[in-house]
């Protein structure tokens, strides 16, 4: 059996248990909208060359800021990422376009 998605919306995670989404190497979609405390440290745990299977990934009411985003080129097959603005300012717009002139597949939307 083959896990593809996990929702965590809403819940509380904590640093450590990011270990365990790691292990889920066939995962294409993964959601931490609304974890208060998902922030540029958890996005960096999970995004260590460990997913190259993700395609999707939700930070919508996240903690994450324009400096966490940086990690993402980790992520070779992610094609939609979610956040709350990404034109929130101008760290966040020349981020957004370094990753996506970095991988010219991927989308940074505010919703699908």
């Amino acid at each position: 059996m083959v896990l593809e998605e996990v929702r965590c919306d809403g819940m509380t995670l904590f640093y450590e248990g990011m270990e365990n989404i790691q292990k889920l190497l066939r995962l294409k979609h993964l959601s931490f909208e609304k974890v208060a405390r998902f922030d540029d440290w958890y996005l960096d745990r999970i995004s260590g060359n460990v997913l190259p299977s993700l395609e999707r990934l939700n930070l919508r009411g996240t903690a994450v800021t324009h400096r966490g985003l940086n990690c993402l080129y980790r992520l070779p097959s992610l094609k939609v990422l979610l956040v709350d603005d990404p034109e929130k300012d101008i760290h966040w717009k020349l981020t957004v376009a370094m990753l996506e002139e970095w991988n010219p597949n991927l989308r940074v939307v505010a919703s699908e």
